[in-house]
């Protein structure tokens, strides 16, 4: 994800411990965190209810 959002495109999935080699910024944690933050996972009827105005 934080690929795709910076602009890199999308890479293969790195192993655990190349990953936590990888420096991170205030701004990677920002972008990845609005990528999780607006996924929505479910069935269909979860997700129509999640989209639903509060």
């Amino acid at each position: 994800m934080r690929s795709i959002r910076s602009g890199g495109g999308a890479i293969p999935f790195p192993r655990p411990e190349q990953a936590a080699a990888l420096p991170w910024t205030d701004e990677d944690r920002e972008l990845v965190a609005d990528g999780v933050d607006t996924q929505f996972v479910g069935s269909p009827g979860t997700v129509v209810e999640r989209l639903r105005p509060a």
